[in-house]
């Protein structure tokens, strides 16, 4: 198989992945907030949903109403999705050459890119995870700045008690950011470690 053919097959693989991941995502966050918005709706109540309704915020058109659970649908899987891709990215990038590796030898092996899962590194799947959340909280906070409703979202300062210096403004959102990263690189340690441990088991059964 001649290096160009390699290449492209890595290409393809990685684009795979990155449209799998969003997609995943997508669907999975959006079909959550369906769900969830029709559990409300159901229970109901003087104030069905209450705080699921703060998604309003960032959901334009979202009420905690059967119509509502559409909208809320569309902006998970929107937002959700290009977190995916974001965080898949970002993931390659940081990771180097070893996500190029894996796909190598999945086609020296086989001699086709016969499977899109690749292991993942630890240490370039924390940056990643981390600096997707810290976009996230940054751009939150910046957006509730600036509609002017800073002070009133009491529910978004209570970050604060986990993110030990956080405040509902640009400064506290950075300051908070620290912690998340610090936070978010962890569990993006612990989530390869159990990536990888399942993936090395399913190789292994694969081989016998």
């Amino acid at each position: 198989m001649t290096a160009n053919v390699r290449h492209q097959n890595i290409n393809r693989g990685i684009r795979f992945n990155t449209v799998l991941l969003s997609l995943v995502l997508g669907f999975g966050f959006g079909l959550g907030i369906f769900i969830f918005t029709h559990i409300s709706v159901a229970v109901g109540g003087a104030q069905p949903g209450r705080y699921l309704g703060l998604l309003g915020v960032f959901f334009p058109g979202y009420s905690v109403t059967s119509a509502g659970a559409w909208v809320g649908f569309f902006w998970a899987y929107l937002y959700a999705g290009v977190s995916g891709a974001v965080l898949y990215q970002i993931y390659i990038r940081t990771s180097g050459s070893e996500p190029s590796k894996q796909v190598l030898s999945d086609i020296q092996n086989s001699g086709m890119l016969s499977r899109p899962t690749m292991s993942l590194s630890g240490n370039a799947f924390g940056i990643a995870l981390g600096a997707l959340m810290v976009l996230q909280l940054v751009l939150s906070t910046s957006w509730l700045v600036i509609r002017g409703t800073a002070d009133e979202s009491y529910h978004a300062a209570l970050l604060g008690q986990y993110l030990p210096g956080y405040t509902v403004s640009i400064l506290g959102s950075l300051i908070g950011a620290a912690w998340l990263f610090a936070y978010s690189y962890i569990m993006g340690r612990v989530i390869a470690i159990v990536y990888n441990l399942v993936t090395k088991a399913k190789a292994n059964k694969r081989a016998l």
